[in-house]
């Protein structure tokens, strides 16, 4: 219905990781200092030699993501990022929509590569799929220690710089730091700046007590909620998720580091081998999650449908 009215104005809603016509674009951030300041921030990767940056900055205004945020409390949202960082390598292969014709890269999420290889993924800590599972609350929080802090607010003013760990950052004496019109100042870190950070990782616990799950691409218009009950499903099928991966084959056979196996398995062409093992892994995921999707007796079950027809269940 609502394309009807669009196409009137030269739009549509075409459900896709990326924007088709992303060099036409006009790739501008919301009207809002927030997302100013983080298209400025990510330019900055212009000034920085390291050779494996990217070169497309403003990739933030032609990247489309579909993110769910889902409830977890105290005692279980470590037990909730760790099995979900588990399946990156299924999302990779059930949710990958933004392949890019701006650059040969071999992967059909390109929105990987523009996360990790930009200002947010200069710590690798900071963006993307979590290098490990976690031991204990300890253990997560000095993950998130070397998360950066790249922004403050002062007199109602943003300011953004480049990044500094959040380990580093109150032992930091002064910061050279610039405002959206450009002027450089200096400001001296405190403790409230914490309040406005952020860190981009792929299973991130924010301060509404929900885990935000980053990781999917938008995806086309007649499978736009498969994402949601995928994660929904699996969130209350939790203890039979965990003791699923335990002992799952696939990573028998293609072992256990996980921002690899999401990398691997986003390629445009996967060997037979490969293949088969990760529709079977997705296929037993997608049945636990409509298992879970049963257990709530909301009728959400058919969401999965698209899932289900692509892995031929």
């Amino acid at each position: 219905m609502i394309q009807k009215k669009l196409v009137e104005s030269n739009h549509v809603i075409v459900g896709s990781g990326i924007h088709p016509y992303w060099e036409e674009n006009e790739n501008q951030p919301v009207a809002s200092p927030r997302y100013q300041m983080l298209m400025d921030y990510l330019n900055l990767s212009r000034n920085i030699t390291k050779s494996d940056l990217h070169h497309f900055p403003e990739y933030a205004a032609f990247i489309c993501g579909s993110q769910v945020q889902l409830d977890v409390s105290k005692s279980n949202y470590l037990r909730v990022i760790n099995a979900f960082t588990q399946i990156e390598g299924a999302k990779a292969y059930l949710f990958a929509n933004s392949e890019f014709t701006g650059e040969d890269w071999d992967t059909k999420i390109s929105r990987d590569i523009f996360w990790e290889e930009s200002m947010h993924g200069i710590y690798p800590e900071n963006v993307g799929v979590n290098a490990r599972l976690f031991d204990d609350e300890d253990d997560f929080f000095d993950y998130l220690d070397h998360s950066v802090i790249f922004t403050a607010e002062r007199d109602g003013q943003t300011y953004y710089f480049y990044p500094i760990q959040a380990r580093e950052y109150l032992s930091t004496s002064e910061i050279q730091a610039y405002a959206l019109n450009g002027d450089e100042i200096l400001i001296y870190p405190q403790e409230k700046d914490f309040e406005t950070h952020r860190s981009y990782q792929y299973q991130d616990l924010t301060t509404r007590g929900t885990v935000e799950f980053r990781s999917v691409c938008t995806q086309p218009l007649d499978s736009t909620f498969a994402s949601a009950v995928f994660h929904l499903g699996l969130l209350v099928h939790l203890d039979k998720l965990e003791a699923y991966l335990e002992t799952a084959p696939f990573f028998k056979a293609f072992g256990r580091n996980y921002k690899f196996l999401r990398r691997q398995f986003s390629k445009k062409n996967l060997i037979a081998e490969e293949k088969t093992a990760i529709i079977e892994f997705s296929k037993d995921l997608v049945l636990l999650a409509e298992e879970g999707l049963k257990m709530r007796n909301k009728q959400e079950m058919s969401y999965l449908q698209p899932l289900k027809e692509e892995l031929g269940l």
